[in-house]
C-alpha cells in the first residue's frame, strides 16, 4: 500500500517530490550537496521531496542542471 503524504499539497506535487528525491539518489548527490548547487539549503530540498513545499520554477531549473537531467524528467513516470 503506498504511504499517505504527510503534506497537504496536492498529490501530483507529492509525486513530482517523489521523483525530484528518486533522481537526486540517481545522481548520487546528498541532500546537502544537491542544496549547494542549486544555490539552496538544505531544508529547501527536503521539503520540496516531501511535499511540504512547491519549488519555484527557477529552483526547479537549477536542480535540473545540478543533476544533469532535463526538467521535464521530474514529471515523467511513476513517482
Amino acid at each position: 500500500m503506498a504511504r499517505k503524504p504527510r503534506s497537504s499539497q496536492p498529490d501530483f506535487i507529492v509525486a513530482v517530490g517523489r521523483r525530484f528525491q528518486a533522481l537526486r539518489k540517481a545522481a548520487d548527490l546528498t541532500q546537502e550537496e544537491l542544496a549547494a548547487r542549486m544555490g539552496a539549503d538544505k531544508t529547501t530540498v527536503s521539503r520540496f521531496e516531501t511535499g511540504g513545499a512547491v519549488l519555484s520554477m527557477r529552483r526547479l531549473f537549477d536542480a535540473a542542471r545540478a543533476m544533469q537531467v532535463a526538467p521535464a524528467e521530474f514529471f515523467a513516470g511513476d513517482a
